[in-house]
């Protein structure tokens, strides 16, 4: 369907087409005779604007592309200045000066590192506007105009390049979906969410399901977060909701929270996020971290933190890990008592820190430093994963200076830090680059395969740049390469000019309402999570107790979806249909390797098959045929 098609089933709804042309009638007569100009003007412009659109293919296309292994350490100068906003007259939305052009070292042209010569990625394009439920949803948006104008192309407007090899490892050849919330923003304040959709996409692009932020009555998503392996999981203004993605089933929850962070853990049955009062919802800067009884949505814990803004809660036991994006910090809490027992980064960290080459961070407060000396600024969903490891998605951002001069430039990363809670020392064991200079939004989560799960959106879009003309990115980073090995991009048009196909574009614009001053335009994402359809298995070998005489497999169990606390799981052999040996054991919260072992009885090991299963509490199991004398040997310790 084009833009022309679009508009004309619009209009064809009862009573809409004669209303419309009358007044075009007049607003032309009053153009004829020296009035204003204004409403036949536009309506010639935006008909001009649909016609040069119907050019757009749709056709999906597959090629082949090489990637560089690194991308720019700084996606041009930074340093950009901002209009005042003069109410009185036009409002320049946009940053005066564009950064130089990005050196194109992310671009799939050619590989110029020797040392993954066979890094090969393969490139697909989708259409998103194919799918019934956007086009649904495009019709029936109140700010249709200006949906039609901002939001609909180019098509075709996603592009995902995947190495399948290296995103599926050794994880039995399964492939996961990636849950999101993905929304389309005009200029104006008025305007700032123009439609959105939480969307379940597959790693080739194709959606596998979307939801109509329509259905929730027109209410902002941001954060989600997967309950089980088919329930995602959000908060709103409205409130909170289960939405099954497998049989669309939408449940609203009894409370309602903010947007920034809701997540579900099973040991306690209870909702922990963040509460929506009056400044969360006016300012959007949540300072109350909260948990909800799932029946009755009684808050039942809540701390509060001042000037805080929290944009992440996990937990882990009693404790609350709150990340503060005005602090630059993240604060540990006890929620049986509300006591702050540290807080790790910021000008008030009890830590001392280290980067990635094992140099300290100097201390603001103790030298006197500017506050760009910070190991990361406004960064998002800093998290607990458990055994002392800890993420975060580092904006690198710190108003009023902007983005932080670091020795690698300006650009956000992703960082994993390794915590000793006893010596107050803190070690960065894995930092990425990602080039995109992100003000807003982000994570980093660690995934079954070893590798990361991270988006961000840029501030500025180069169309006719190949690395850089998208308005978002999801990516996937293999820790042992150091590399992207799945990556999907975002399309969007020029919100000042959508004709321009050309002309290098700021992605923020200037809103004197917001807190942040910048706020982004176009298509974005909040952050991502993956779910798989099975539970999935790595670290196969056999073992042998010699004490005991006795042998085992030992396996690495991954749950379906990253849970707060560790999950029941269970594994057992099998042969001819009987069950031969069971294990029962935890699957990890967040997808940290954790061996496990089951033993296997002396008189199987001579037989050619047995069937090992592992299954979690949803019934997701995954069986596997193994020999087991043909297992690798385990190490031995």
């Amino acid at each position: 369907m084009h833009y022309y098609q679009l508009e004309e089933s619009r209009h064809e709804r009862k009573n809409s087409n004669w209303i419309f042309l009358s007044l075009l009638k007049v607003a032309t007569v009053a153009c004829l005779l020296g009035l204003s100009c204004n409403i036949a003007q536009t309506y010639w412009k935006r008909k001009t604007f649909q016609d040069s659109f119907l050019s757009f293919s749709s056709k999906k296309s597959e090629n082949t592309f090489f990637y560089s292994q690194e991308r720019s350490k700084n996606s041009g100068n930074m340093n950009f200045y901002i209009q005042d906003f003069e109410p009185e007259s036009k409002p320049n939305y946009e940053i005066e000066v564009p950064p130089s052009t990005p050196t194109l070292v992310r671009t799939p042209t050619s590989l110029n590192n020797p040392l993954h010569s066979n890094f090969l990625l393969t490139k697909r394009s989708v259409n998103m506007f194919d799918h019934p439920k956007i086009l649904s949803a495009l019709q029936s948006n109140i700010y249709y105009e200006d949906v039609l104008r901002i939001c609909w192309g180019p098509q075709p407007n996603i592009d995902v390049y995947i190495d399948e090899k290296e995103v599926v490892g050794s994880l039995n050849g399964y492939l996961g979906h990636n849950i999101f919330s993905l929304d389309c923003r005009g200029y104006e304040p008025r305007k700032y969410r123009l439609i959105g959709f939480v969307v379940v996409m597959d790693m080739y692009g194709n959606l596998v399901n979307i939801l109509d932020w329509g259905r929730l009555g027109g209410v902002n998503v941001e954060s989600v977060s997967m309950m089980n392996t088919t329930t995602v999981l959000f908060g709103t203004e409205r409130g909170a909701f289960h939405w099954n993605y497998i049989n669309d089933q939408l449940v609203q929850l009894p409370f309602r929270a903010d947007t920034h962070s809701l997540v579900y853990r099973e040991t306690d049955d209870q909702y922990y996020g963040l509460y929506l009062d009056e400044v969360a919802a006016q300012n959007h800067n949540a300072q109350s971290a909260v948990s909800f009884d799932p029946y009755t949505g009684q808050t039942m814990w809540n701390f509060y933190y001042a000037a805080s803004h929290f944009n992440y809660l996990s937990v882990e036991g009693d404790f609350a890990y709150c990340s503060s994006r005005q602090l630059n910090s993240l604060v540990k809490v006890d929620m049986r008592t509300n006591q702050v027992l540290w807080t790790l980064g910021g000008e008030n960290s009890d830590f001392i820190i280290y980067n990635v080459g094992g140099n300290a961070y100097p201390s603001p407060m103790e030298k006197g430093l500017p506050s760009f000396t910070l190991p990361w600024g406004h960064q998002h969903k800093f998290q607990y994963l458990g055994q002392g490891y800890f993420s975060l998605f580092d904006n690198n951002d710190l108003a009023p200076e902007r983005y932080m001069q670091k020795p690698w430039g300006t650009s956000s990363r992703c960082v994993i830090l390794l915590v000793n809670e006893d010596t107050k020392e803190a070690w960065e064991v894995f930092s990425y680059l990602l080039g995109d200079s992100s003000k807003i939004y982000g994570g980093t989560d660690i995934l079954p395969s070893g590798n990361i799960l991270t988006s961000s959106i840029v501030e500025w879009v180069y169309p006719m740049n190949e690395d850089h003309q998208y308005h978002v990115n999801i990516w996937e980073i293999s820790m042992n390469l150091q590399v992207p090995v799945w990556r999907v991009g975002f399309k969007g048009l020029n919100w000042k000019d959508p004709t321009d196909l050309q002309s290098p574009y700021s992605h923020l614009v200037y809103d004197p309402k917001n807190q942040d001053t910048l706020v982004p335009t176009g298509w974005n994402i909040y952050n991502v999570d993956r779910v798989y359809p099975t539970v999935l298995i790595d670290g196969l070998c056999l073992g042998q107790n010699r004490e005991a005489g006795s042998f085992y497999i030992e396996f690495i169990p991954y749950n379906t979806i990253r849970t707060q606390s560790d999950a029941p799981g269970v594994a057992f052999l099998s042969f001819n249909g009987n069950m031969v040996a069971q294990k029962n054991f935890l699957f990890h919260k967040s997808w940290l390797s954790r061996t496990e072992t089951i033993v296997v009885p002396d008189e199987l090991l001579g037989y050619t098959q047995i069937l090992l299963t592992v299954n979690n509490q949803w019934n997701d199991a995954l069986t596997i045929t193994i020999v087991p004398k043909e297992l690798m040997a385990c190490a031995v310790n």
